[in-house]
């Protein structure tokens, strides 16, 4: 299940990262009538990203685990359905692996690393936004690979839920702030304000904040979660990054430090006003997703 899903939200809190990129760009006045905040997100439209995702945290003996992964995503806005909602469908390819196991007998960690790019690489996750941004479906990693294995999915697909943050449908004014809310998840988000960049002209810059309650599983003990989002769109709507930090208080496993960065270029069309829609399935796999599970199983991991 992704960390929407996973957690029981109570409330805000850690202060945004800064973007790493803001010597780049300066802030430009905004409209005092306020700004209309959307996603542009058309059938047969291509965005080229890359994303990177990592995580450190202490495991056992005090051992440092430390866990991030790299690759390009394609990401294409396959249909629009009913109420605004458009069905995307991300594609991962040129994956870097640094995955330290949990325990020394799981296998081979240069097998494990090999057989793990090769199931993630070529990989394709169908999901629904709306055009407010607001995450509908999203499917989970497959239930048939090893815990490593799903581990290593879950980022990815945690990843690109990162990707979008929720905006109102009303204009609304710099500082303004708004909450949203539902059985998975409550947040509050700010817009700081329009920047002018030198490449992709005036960007809409936002700030979210969450806070939670980790629910593992059914009776364990509860751990506490924050993660904070900058999250960057032109003034058109096209995606352009993403910067988000968490930190993960887990009873049994200690405190856990996470990054997400995406950076995406220009929107182009792929020639396709829209395709059949690919139902949302909890196990997006692949051929190779399917053989490197099998694969672990086999090696009893």
């Amino acid at each position: 299940m992704s960390l929407l899903r996973r957690f029981v939200v109570l409330g805000v809190g850690l202060h945004a990262p800064a973007c790493a990129d803001s010597e780049r760009s300066q802030r430009v006045a905004a409209p005092s009538s306020g700004v209309e905040l959307r996603y542009a997100l058309e059938p047969g439209d291509l965005y080229e990203g890359r994303v990177r995702a990592g995580s450190s945290r202490q495991g056992h003996a005090g051992k440092p685990l430390d866990q991030s992964m790299e690759f390009r995503v394609v990401l294409e806005v396959a249909q629009h359905r009913a109420e605004g909602q458009r069905v995307l469908r991300a594609t991962l390819d040129d994956v870097e692996l640094d995955w330290s196991l949990p325990t020394e007998g799981e296998g081979d960690p240069t097998e494990f690393h090999r057989s793990t790019v090769n199931a993630i690489d070529g990989m394709t996750i169908t999901f629904v936004v709306d055009q407010q941004g607001a995450v509908i479906e999203m499917p989970n990693a497959p239930a048939e690979a090893t815990p490593t294995l799903q581990a290593v999915a879950q980022h990815a697909i945690d990843a690109l839920e990162a990707a979008f943050v929720e905006v109102p449908s009303h204009p609304v004014r710099v500082n303004e702030a708004w909450s949203t809310t539902s059985d998975a998840a409550e947040s509050t988000t700010r817009f700081l304000g329009l920047f002018l960049d030198r490449e992709k002209g005036e960007l809409v810059r936002l700030e979210r904040s969450e806070r939670g309650v980790v629910v593992e599983s059914p009776g364990g003990p509860p751990g506490h979660y924050e993660r904070t989002t900058v999250a960057e769109l032109t003034r058109e709507g096209a995606l352009h990054r993403v910067d988000a930090q968490a930190r993960h208080l887990d009873p049994d496993a200690g405190i856990a430090l996470l990054r997400t960065r995406i950076e995406w270029g220009p929107p182009r069309s792929s020639g396709d006003d829209g395709i059949d829609e690919a139902p949302v399935q909890d196990q997006p796999a692949t051929a190779a997703r399917d053989e490197a599970a099998a694969g672990h199983r086999a090696q009893g991991s």
